[in-house]
């Protein structure tokens, strides 16, 4: 399974039907799926601070965020997925 890319949801379940099947150990299935959650946070974690120093890099380049209307209408915390020199 090691460099096969899979979602998550798919290999918990996958770890289910292992630990069912008395092919895991409840520790096996413990650490397999504990494993599996850090790897996610810490790819959740590397994609937030991506953003995050994009959006720092482009402030300081002197671009502006572009707030499409649908995420002022619902009050978006971060300004849009989008750069430019200026707003139109």
């Amino acid at each position: 399974m090691v460099g096969v890319p899979v979602d998550a949801k798919s290999a918990a379940v996958r770890f289910d039907g292992l630990w069912f099947a008395g092919l895991l150990s409840n520790k096996q299935r413990k650490d397999a799926t504990h494993h599996l959650r850090r790897m996610v946070h810490g790819l959740g974690r590397s994609i937030i601070d991506l953003e995050r120093r994009a959006r720092e890099s482009a402030r300081r380049a002197g671009k502006t965020f572009c707030q499409t209307p649908t995420a002022r209408l619902h009050g978006a915390r971060y300004p849009g997925p989008l750069f430019h020199s200026r707003c139109g």
